[in-house]
C-alpha cells in the first residue's frame, strides 16, 4: 500500500501538538487551550493567543501552523510570515522546506519563495545537501538549486546519512554517495542508512542481517532475540559450572 507522505505528515504534526516544550533553538513555546494552539515567550507571556488548528514546535526560526485545512508558518516573534496556502509543510532544513501546493511538491525558502516549483509527487526534507524526491513513481535527489544530482530511476531512496544513500532498484539494494555513483553493489535484499555516529550501516544478506562498512565490507552479524537467548542461556551455564568447583 502506498504511504501518503501528506497524512502522515499531518498526524505528526497533531501528535506533536499534545505535547507541551520547546526545542534547543525555540524562541516560543506552544500552549493548546480549548482545542487551538496559541505560542508564548520563554517568560510564559502570551505572544499569540490560541487561535491556530494545530501548531508545530518552533525550529530553525520558525514552526508550522494550521488554519483549517491549509497550512503557513509563523516565526519567531509571532508573525504569520508564509501564507496559509499550502495543503502539506516541512520543518525548514538547511534552508529550504518541501511543501505541496496545487497538487505537486517543491521547496520554498525562507521567505516563502519557490526554489523549486512543486512538480514533485512527493519530497522530503534536505540533509547533508540533498533531498529525495519521486517522480512518475521513481525516486532521485536533487540539490538545493533544484538540479537533479541522482537520477530518478530507484525503486526507493533514504536519507542521504554520512554521505551514503541507501537505494533499491528492481528489488536489490545497495549504496550511493552523494553523486549517484554506486558505492556499494546493489545485491542485498535490504539495506538502512548509515549510523553517522558508528559509521556502518546494515543490510540483509540472505535470512541474515549483518553490518557493513562505508568499503562494502561486512562486518557481525546482527543476532536475533532467540539467538540471543540461547547465548545468554550459554554463558549462564558456563557460569553455573565455574561457581559450582
Amino acid at each position: 500500500m502506498k504511504y501518503n507522505v501528506s497524512i502522515g505528515r499531518t498526524l505528526a504534526l497533531i501528535v506533536c501538538c499534545c505535547f507541551l516544550g520547546t526545542t534547543a533553538d525555540a524562541q516560543l513555546v506552544r500552549y493548546q487551550q480549548n482545542y487551538k494552539v496559541g505560542y508564548k515567550d520563554q517568560q510564559g507571556n502570551v505572544v499569540i493567543s490560541p487561535k491556530y488548528d494545530a501548531g508545530g514546535p518552533m525550529e530553525n526560526g520558525f514552526a508550522i501552523v494550521m488554519k483549517g485545512k491549509k497550512r503557513g508558518y509563523i516565526n519567531a516573534r509571532g508573525e504569520e510570515s508564509i501564507p496559509f496556502i499550502y495543503d502539506d509543510a516541512s520543518q525548514f532544513r538547511e534552508g529550504l522546506a518541501a511543501v505541496m501546493y496545487a497538487g505537486g511538491y517543491g521547496f520554498i525558502n525562507t521567505e516563502g519563495k519557490w526554489v523549486v516549483p512543486p512538480i514533485y509527487e512527493q519530497a522530503f526534507a534536505f540533509g547533508e545537501g540533498l533531498a529525495r524526491v519521486s517522480k512518475g513513481g521513481k525516486w532521485g535527489m536533487i540539490n538545493n538549486k533544484g538540479e537533479v544530482v541522482i537520477p530518478m530511476i530507484y525503486d526507493m531512496l533514504n536519507d542521504l546519512s554520512a554521505g551514503l544513500v541507501a537505494a533499491n532498484l528492481n528489488g536489490k539494494y545497495g549504496y550511493l554517495d552523494a553523486t549517484g555513483q554506486v558505492q556499494i553493489d546493489m545485491k542485498y535484499k535490504m539495506a538502512f542508512p548509515f549510523n553517522t555516529r558508528t559509521g556502518q550501516g546494515v543490510v540483509k544478506l540472505g535470512d541474515e542481517f549483518y553490518y557493513i562498512n562505508s568499503k562494502g565490507k561486512l562486518g557481525d552479524k546482527i543476532k536475533n532475540e532467540e539467538e540471543r537467548e540461547r547465548e545468554r542461556e550459554k554463558e549462564q551455564r558456563k557460569l553455573k559450572r565455574k561457581n559450582s568447583r
